[in-house]
């Protein structure tokens, strides 16, 4: 069972590598009780797709570390591992190397208090560390003289910390980037053109309950068809998955990263209704972006953290008692809280605004 995950990028491996020596030689632990997928013996098994095994290992684990390096923040892999492990409430703890700082963390990890290896003694915090681990892990300390070594070893590798990617590969890294943007430009002028269109072609129709319910003989686009597939079975879950992926992908995002506040206004009306209509549809009304917007309405459209915002979040079942509730926790069935559902993904460094906002963009795509 996986304890610790060690998120990095696998061409800080040397790192990683003096990382987990320290760990094995401080602490109790089994080697496979350490996941760090570029290391001999704490790789991951055969017989399972390399998705499912991180979910898999990023629920179980205690603590997720995060080697944090220019290179790594270039990682769709370790976006994703940060995501899923501060959406699942685990213990986050970033390491950060030469040249960073808090600032350059994703969202709202900014706010982890972590190690700086920039520090004047990072091992006064990396000992802290080690306590914490201990504690929620409820392990024992080991005794063992190779330990300050090993703590030594890694703070000297990190320090010297050099990008492994060559100027080629970071090259074509910003090529890359660059068309994306350009794509990305072409795709929002395109269905601003063709919201244009749809809106021209829609005056004068009154937006009632019977325009969202989707009819049966309404022509999926190939886009939607895997939510659909999803939502006809009643797989909640990886429905919820899939609505946050066609989002990110929508605004030219990759999964792993987070939706956020400047994004909302790019995602297209079109999409948001074809989604909407499907989650309608397979849910009786229940669950779907405009039942939630009708909620929010109902308790007042808070737009800032308060009572009305709590009154909301309880309505939806997304704050349960005095504390919002644990994703996994949730129930993926027609049982869940009226509106609970999409609610996966919505990360990003002011997750209240992003809802928000949000839901002027639904009430502005006359959902």
């Amino acid at each position: 069972m996986t304890r610790i995950f060690i998120s990095h990028s696998h061409s800080d491996e040397e790192i990683a590598s003096a990382l987990v020596d320290f760990f094995l030689a401080a602490l109790d632990l089994r080697p496979d009780d350490i996941r760090c997928t570029s290391l001999p013996g704490h790789q991951l098994p055969f017989g399972t797709s390399i998705s499912e095994q991180l979910k898999r290992d990023l629920n179980q684990t205690t603590g997720l570390i995060s080697l944090i390096t220019q290179d790594s923040l270039r990682s769709t892999w370790v976006l994703f591992e940060l995501g899923s492990a501060w959406s699942t409430n685990k213990l986050i703890i970033p390491i950060l190397g030469p040249e960073l700082t808090y600032d350059d963390l994703p969202g709202p990890l900014k706010d982890f208090p972590g190690v700086s290896i920039e520090d004047e003694n990072p091992s006064y915090r990396m000992t802290d560390m080690v306590n914490q681990l201990a504690s929620s892990l409820k392990l024992s300390q080991e005794i063992n003289p190779r330990k300050d070594a090993k703590l030594n070893q890694f703070i000297t590798k990190f320090k010297s910390w050099k990008s492994q990617l060559n100027q080629a590969d970071s090259l074509q890294k910003e090529l890359i980037q660059q068309l994306q943007e350009e794509l990305k430009d072409q795709e929002l002028l395109i269905n601003q053109l063709q919201q244009q269109i749809k809106t021209l072609q829609s005056s004068g129709q009154n937006n009632t309950a019977s325009n969202r319910e989707l009819k049966s003989d309404y022509s999926i686009d190939n886009n939607y068809k895997k939510l659909e597939k999803f939502l006809a079975a009643q797989k909640f879950r990886d429905a919820d998955f899939e609505t946050y992926r066609l989002m990110i992908q929508t605004v030219g995002k990759q999964e792993g990263q987070f939706l956020e506040l400047q994004d909302i206004d790019h995602l297209p009306c079109d999409v948001l209704c074809t989604i909407d209509k499907l989650w309608i549809k397979y849910s009786n009304g229940y669950f779907g972006f405009s039942r939630q917007k009708e909620i929010w309405e109902e308790c007042g459209s808070p737009k800032q953290s308060g009572e009305k915002w709590r009154t909301f979040a309880d309505r939806v079942g997304w704050r349960k008692g005095e504390k919002f509730e644990n994703y996994d926790s949730s129930t993926f069935d027609l049982s869940a809280p009226d509106g609970q559902f999409p609610s996966y993904g919505w990360w990003g460094e002011n997750p209240l605004e992003v809802r928000v906002a949000f839901f002027s963009r639904v009430k502005a795509c006359n959902l």
